[in-house]
């Protein structure tokens, strides 16, 4: 009997053990999920007009133009907003935006949140209350908003709040009021006011948060002094004049930034997007050109200068935002594979190169003007041409009058050749009325309509497309051609890459 109760006891004693393993394990899975997660809600203590807010999160690999995760919240009932963003165990840190998106027809946004610092593991939650006198106002201004930042991670967003309400000038601002050679004391007294808040915050906020916010701010007030040079240039001061050397050599030659730590500098966008405009006027300036060519030798310069992530990521701002611009794009790509090391930064530069590789193209389903469904499939045996436009974008008028209009006509007898345009304009009366006009497109083209989901379309998303405009040459197989590539910017060199396509049976 007391044989049987100690073995009863030993089975009740492991039960235990292993239900306490099994809850600890569960509760340690629980809280590492979450860990991989940024979560943002949003409360307001008033009926505000928003019914659906849109969260933009981007890496800090990359910069403002490429966009890693984006997602809708919808009011719930008790006026709150909730956002979860999955966050990659490369890279903890981020930047988020959050914008009022009204009904489509008004194409009016409002930032709520404007490119916040973000951690993984941030669990903040934001309660915007009303300052207004009596708080019945039907509709309460962004400016009558007090934001309260609560939460882990949550001094991050107050110091990015309180930064706001420190006063700066535009560099256009500065240049009107004639301060000339005294720009660096006009943005450095801004960057000291600036400092000196994130000080304060500094035992708060924890040291990567710290080391980032700070790259942002040196970052973006060097950017300012860039900006002063570039619009003198504009302005006809010329690559060779003396004013232009003094201010470079007097204003970033001796940037702050250069004490930076080494991850801060290369988790900063500001940073990071300072230091590349810093490359590209340098050797604008070297080689007496405002016309820069993006090819191997600017490749080079920044592979040879800069070190780790940093270079990593200057290298993959170059290839994916400049990619249209790279002349020898191919060999430039090629050889930044074998130079970055960064995994998440691999994965964007693979899927770039792919474009160019022969690879079967995206074959999508499109409505045309008379809503009929077109797909990619439907001209398999021909070359095609294909561009992404908008409404208002003058890039793109510039490109079909100079470019893709006499293309077009050159070919306009051709069974061979196909041409689409697709337009990622959300309202189908002003998509048909810009088609009517010839301004972006030809009547004759296959012009084709993404549904009103504009840049939420998979199409686009597949593509990447970021601007317009964005053309790609298809082969007869449909595989791709060219993706961005420089020679379909230039109708002889687009015209030639047509017929070798043709050629090719």
């Amino acid at each position: 009997m007391k044989t049987k109760f100690l073995y009863l006891l030993a089975l009740m004693l492991l039960s235990s053990i292993l239900s306490v393993a099994q809850a600890g394990t569960k509760t340690n899975l629980i809280s590492d999920d979450a860990d991989n997660f940024i979560t943002i809600t949003i409360q307001t203590d008033h009926q505000l007009s928003w019914n659906t807010l849109t969260l933009s999160y981007w890496s800090s690999l990359m910069d403002y133009d490429y966009i890693s995760y984006q997602v809708k919240a919808h009011r719930t009932k008790d006026n709150q907003f909730n956002f979860k963003i999955p966050v990659s165990d490369n890279n903890k840190l981020g930047y988020v935006s959050i914008v009022n998106e009204e009904p489509p027809e008004t194409q009016f946004q409002r930032f709520v949140l404007s490119y916040y610092l973000v951690e993984k593991g941030d669990r903040v939650r934001l309660l915007m209350k009303s300052d207004s006198p009596d708080g019945k106002q039907k509709e309460i201004q962004q400016n009558q908003l007090v934001y309260v930042f609560s939460g882990a991670g949550s001094e991050k967003y107050t110091f990015r709040k309180e930064m706001e309400n420190i006063d700066s000038d535009s560099p256009a601002d500065i240049i009107a009021a004639n301060y000339e050679y005294n720009v660096e004391n006009k943005f450095d007294k801004v960057l000291t006011e600036q400092m000196r808040l994130l000080e304060s915050y500094r035992s708060k906020i924890g040291d990567q948060a710290y080391w980032v916010l700070k790259a942002d701010l040196i970052g973006g007030n060097e950017a300012n002094k860039l900006s002063f040079i570039s619009t003198t240039l504009r302005g006809g001061g010329g690559l060779d004049s003396a004013k232009i050397k003094y201010v470079y050599e007097k204003y970033l030659t001796n940037s702050p930034g250069q004490n930076l730590p080494l991850f801060a500098k290369g988790s900063s966008m500001n940073y990071c997007n300072f230091l590349f405009d810093y490359e590209r006027l340098f050797y604008q300036l070297r080689k007496k050109s405002r016309r820069i060519n993006y090819g191997y030798e600017f490749y080079d310069l920044i592979k040879r200068k800069y070190t780790g992530t940093l270079r990593d990521k200057l290298i993959a701002m170059l290839c994916v935002n400049n990619y249209a611009r790279l002349s020898e794009n191919k060999s430039v790509v090629d050889d930044a594979l074998k130079t970055v090391e960064h995994p998440d930064l691999l994965l964007i530069l693979n899927k770039l190169a792919s474009k160019n590789k022969a690879v079967l193209a995206y074959n999508f389903k499109l409505p045309d003007k008379n809503g009929s469904l077109v797909s990619l499939a439907q001209f398999k045996g021909k070359v095609v041409f294909m561009d992404y436009w908008f409404t208002g974008c003058s890039g793109c008028t510039n490109y079909y009058k100079n470019v893709l209009k006499a293309v077009e006509k050159h070919y306009e007898n051709s069974k061979d050749v196909v041409f689409i345009s697709i337009s990622s304009d959300v309202k189908r009366a002003e998509w048909m009325s810009s088609i009517k006009q010839n301004l972006y497109t030809s009547p004759n083209a296959i012009n084709l309509f993404t549904a009103g989901k504009g840049m939420d379309h998979p199409v686009i998303k597949e593509y990447n497309i970021r601007s317009g405009p964005t053309p790609m040459l298809i082969s007869r197989e449909g595989k791709m051609i060219s993706y961005k590539g420089p020679e379909l910017y230039n109708k002889e060199s687009l015209i030639k890459a047509i017929e070798a396509a043709k050629s090719n049976l």
